[in-house]
């Protein structure tokens, strides 16, 4: 029997492969400067692989979840005394980190966050969990994370809404550090765009690891270095 998540996979990539020709169309004709295709393909190919790898499944994803998680406990609540190793979690978040959280790319993994994708959280209390590795390095690299998991918690949404909205915003915040680099350099624009669109990078770019905003922040400072 057909898995149920195989049948819209070939319409999805068709319309990705779709969008890219039309956004190197555009750049061939002169229509669009190289830094704004480089900003609508990176938002096109890093929606894409955030979407496509399940929760965790990046390499040292969870530590650097926990770490964005705990800080954001910190804009939620700034009566929280700084270097306490908790992590206070709603209970409904805990429980899918607990039951299904450490996993890897596959078809039955995909359908699980599917299956039990709720838009709107039914907590009902707070679970401390004691976590080492959280937060083991500088805050800056989850600050971004952090501020759309506190907006999500804000508003109330499930686990799997919040978590996917902490990776679309590091993907949304090196998109546009990485195109105002490119726009910024005097020379070397196109080698400055392959280097960023790496597939490596795209894995990175789309999870919750710091290192995708480092480079942005990294490529924005030699730009201005070299202007």
């Amino acid at each position: 029997s057909r898995h149920p998540l195989t049948i819209p996979v070939m319409p999805l990539m068709a319309l990705l492969c779709a969008v890219t020709s039309v956004i190197i169309a555009l750049n061939l004709f002169r229509r669009l400067p190289i830094d704004k295709v480089f900003l609508l393909s990176m938002l096109t190919f890093g929606i894409t692989y955030t979407f496509m790898f399940p929760p965790a499944s990046v390499p040292d994803e969870p530590t650097h979840f926990f770490s964005a998680y705990y800080l954001s406990n910190f804009l939620c609540c700034p009566r929280l005394q700084w270097g306490v190793q908790e992590i206070i979690f709603r209970d409904t978040d805990y429980a899918v980190i607990e039951r299904h959280f450490h996993t890897f790319v596959s078809l039955k993994n995909l359908n699980y966050v599917v299956q039990n994708f709720r838009w709107i959280d039914q907590s009902q209390g707070y679970i401390a969990a004691s976590c080492n590795d959280a937060l083991s390095v500088s805050p800056l690299g989850y600050v971004v994370p952090a501020l759309a998991i506190t907006l999500g918690r804000t508003l109330r949404l499930g686990f799997y809404p919040v978590f996917y909205l902490g990776r679309l915003s590091n993907v949304i915040f090196y998109s546009v550090v990485v195109s105002a680099a490119i726009r910024r350099v005097p020379f070397g624009k196109a080698v400055m765009f392959v280097l960023s669109f790496f597939p490596t990078v795209l894995h990175l770019t789309g999870s919750y690891s710091y290192d995708g905003n480092t480079l942005s922040v990294t490529l924005l400072l030699l730009a201005n270095c070299l202007y």
